[in-house]
């Protein structure tokens, strides 16, 4: 199983479009080949950031999620509302 944890310091400006960009990407994420869990989720603390949360079968199936369409047109969209660049790490279960 692999886990990737994305963190995301989102202008403030840029707050409502980012989660409406994010629902996108969730809702066709979760239909991807071998997607276990895919969420977005508000950091309780500072309501700027924002942790998307995945949850892959295998790191092929990861590598495929990163060559759809739709991941090619709303990681640079989400991308472009942020900050800093995103703080993402990937876990394997042991």
């Amino acid at each position: 199983m692999i886990k990737v944890v994305a963190n995301h310091v989102v202008l403030e400006s840029r707050i409502d479009e980012f989660l409406e960009a994010g629902r996108q990407m969730i809702e066709a994420s979760s239909n991807d080949v071998g997607n276990v869990h895919y969420t977005l989720n508000k950091n309780v603390q500072r309501g700027n950031e924002f942790a998307i949360i995945e949850m892959w079968e295998s790191q092929e199936a990861l590598a495929a999620h990163m060559e759809s369409d739709h991941f090619k047109k709303y990681a640079p969209l989400m991308g472009s509302m942020l900050v800093e660049e995103p703080a993402i790490d990937v876990y394997e279960e042991v």
